[in-house]
């Protein structure tokens, strides 16, 4: 994927999506099967001077969400993606500026992703992992499950 490609898919979402521009979210990679963001704390924090924990849902949820949708986009599709379910485990607090790694299963096909959507046979869910970071150590991991939704 080319910077520009990037870049101006993180512009649209900050148009669409106006808490992101807010968070100074951005995406530092992105690739078929992970996607890495980052956010500094600043606009992030909480009263303790850590990383608020609403903040570090939204960061991960809008990451994992991205990671699918980018995907989809780079095979020509622009079928709505939404979040079935999520569970979130807070490690540790965070005290500095967060970087986010998100996975789908390296075995996930999406070119058969994209036939079964063209075929509109049914809805795709796909499971994600995401990990927030503070330096080295893992502060916070979330575990999703997204829906590709066919389209009428």
């Amino acid at each position: 994927m080319t910077r520009n490609t990037i870049d101006a898919f993180v512009r649209r979402i900050h148009q669409d999506i106006p808490l992101t521009h807010a968070m100074s979210w951005q995406i530092d990679q992105i690739q078929s099967h992970s996607l890495r963001a980052s956010a500094p704390l600043a606009p992030n924090i909480n009263d303790k001077g850590t990383l608020f924990g609403g903040a570090s849902a939204a960061l991960m949820t809008i990451s994992a969400w991205s990671l699918v949708k980018f995907n989809l986009e780079q095979l020509g599709l622009d079928n709505d993606v939404v979040i079935q379910s999520c569970k979130n485990r807070w490690l540790r607090p965070q005290n500095e500026d967060v970087k986010l790694m998100c996975s789908v299963d390296a075995g996930l096909d999406w070119n058969k992703i994209k036939s079964d959507l063209t075929q509109g046979t049914s809805t795709q869910h796909i499971a994600i992992s995401c990990e927030s970071k503070s330096s080295a150590k893992v502060t916070c991991i979330m575990n999703a499950n997204y829906v590709i939704l066919p389209k009428p």
